[in-house]
């Protein structure tokens, strides 16, 4: 069993271009990034930072997962269209840990990270998030792509 580090920290206000779906699995969330994708290069919004999703729903589900999807960028006031909003999203404490491999099976850092903030006197306060560090972008095996989960949390 893979050992993890988990921190915490908090995670400063940003302005943030975000589309927000109910998707039938997590194998469906890459789309809701193509679309995110395809709005802010047509309005020429520079990311700031890496694309993350929060995820809204308590616990894992097999079907009918409520995702957002998003990415931080310099001005929320460009003129974005359809499905996707600029929004600010709030600064929280946050409870983290980095994992490295593929992204098909987070369940034990998952797990790690809630027995960590369990343990530790904290509660979940918030929809989780994965910020996507270094992935398919960077042409590298799955096996080296680089994750941070997040959960906002506060003293029980």
């Amino acid at each position: 069993m893979r050992e993890y580090t988990v921190v915490t920290k908090k995670v400063e206000a940003m302005q943030i271009a975000a589309l927000r779906d109910v998707v039938e699995n997590y194998r469906e969330v890459g789309p809701l990034f193509q679309e995110l994708f395809a709005e802010i290069g047509k309005t020429r919004l520079a990311p700031t930072g890496p694309s993350f999703a929060m995820y809204y729903d308590e616990g894992y589900k097999e079907k009918d997962v409520d995702v957002e999807v998003a990415v931080p960028v310099h001005d929320g006031k460009a003129q974005l269209t359809g499905r996707v909003k600029a929004r600010k999203l709030e600064g929280e404490q946050v409870a983290s840990l980095t994992r490295v491999g593929p992204y098909d099976d987070f369940t034990p850092a998952y797990q790690a990270l809630m027995d960590w903030i369990k343990a530790n006197g904290y509660r979940i306060n918030g929809p989780n998030r994965e910020i996507y560090l270094i992935g398919p972008e960077a042409n590298i095996p799955p096996e080296q792509y680089v994750t941070e989960l997040q959960f906002p949390i506060t003293k029980s």
